[in-house]
């Protein structure tokens, strides 16, 4: 009896260490009770989320890399509103860093270089006194500082923020004499050159003596090789400085737009996009406009092109203030 018992243990022992290993087998290794092999489960990729170098449209301001972006843009335009001679260039520099993935924060400032010829009347001294002269002028923009929440999902990106305008933009002081009317009707002709040639869109960067609060928002949506976008804020400008005793500057500015990736690094597109202002007299009542662009996309470095045509309102092509159009050409590059 005792022998049957040192000889049955072992086996028993095996048998019992066998069955917990086999039970300890993840089900895939077991086989389908049927006789045939269990299947693989797929593997399911993770969605990247759309990021914003793949709708870059017709600015290079929306670039943004891994850490954030710099940005540069060239602007041109040229017109003789209401007899008066106006050619124009400036340029406008702005950075944006990535704060956290959904947060990003963004500056910009441009200077305007013109030549104007005015001509003219003003009342100086309580008479109505003719004026006419020419200018070569350098006017600053208003620096602007923002941040935004940006949402990425597949194939679409949102992006909502808070920008201010700080009022460095002036006009010369009129005077007390013809030259000195002069003076200030060749800056208020650059300043209003300046925001007409884009539209009126993002005025508050040019606006005169304005401290301006804003609200931007942006919608991209991908659908390869097409892709589009609506923009757009909400901003108020409040008069400062000399041009206090005013109302204040209400602003409604909507675009949209599409664009395709044609072939290469060659993207191409068309932006239509309204401005209307309720209250203030810095902005026409509503100005409507067409933005033409083409962009090359190299790895980090995006380089694009665009023309901007005023249709309708006071500076709308055929009619007698203008400038009515601004060609742009701007480089980014991502950090």
């Amino acid at each position: 009896m005792l022998l049957a018992l040192a000889v049955a243990s072992p086996v028993a022992a095996q048998t019992v260490e066998e069955a917990a290993s086999f039970e300890s087998l993840p089900q895939s290794a077991l086989g389908d009770p049927s006789g045939e092999p269990a299947a693989e489960e797929p593997e399911i990729a993770p969605v990247a989320p759309l990021h914003e170098r793949v709708v870059v449209s017709s600015s290079p301001r929306t670039l943004l890399g891994r850490q954030g972006a710099l940005w540069l843009e060239a602007r041109a335009t040229a017109g003789t509103p209401r007899g008066d001679d106006v050619a124009l260039f400036g340029g406008e520099m702005g950075l944006r860093y990535r704060v956290t993935e959904s947060i990003v924060a963004d500056v910009s400032w441009g200077l305007t270089w013109a030549s104007t010829h005015v001509a003219g009347e003003a009342t100086v001294g309580g008479m109505l006194t003719p004026y006419e002269a020419s200018h070569e002028r350098v006017e600053p923009g208003n620096p602007t500082l923002g941040g935004a929440f940006v949402h990425r999902s597949e194939g679409s990106l949102l992006e909502v923020g808070l920008s201010l305008g700080i009022p460095t933009a002036s006009r010369a002081d009129a005077g007390g004499d013809a030259n000195g009317a002069a003076e200030r009707a060749s800056s208020e002709l650059v300043q209003r050159s300046a925001m007409a040639m884009r539209g009126y869109r993002g005025a508050m960067r040019w606006a005169p003596e304005r401290l301006s609060l804003a609200v931007p928002f942006r919608a991209a949506f991908s659908l390869a090789p097409v892709f589009f976008e609506v923009d757009g804020a909400l901003a108020a400008m409040f008069p400062v400085l000399g041009d206090r005793n005013v109302e204040t500057d209400t602003l409604v500015d909507l675009g949209a737009g599409v664009g395709w990736n044609a072939v290469g690094p060659l993207a191409i597109g068309v932006r239509v996009g309204g401005v209307g202002a309720p209250t203030g007299s810095t902005l026409p009542p509503f100005t409507l406009s067409a933005e033409p662009w083409a962009r090359l996309r190299f790895d980090l470095v995006q380089i694009s092109a665009r023309g901007v045509l005023l249709l309708t309102g006071r500076d709308g092509i055929g009619r007698s203030r203008g400038p009515s159009f601004g060609v742009l050409l701007g480089a980014g590059v991502e950090l």
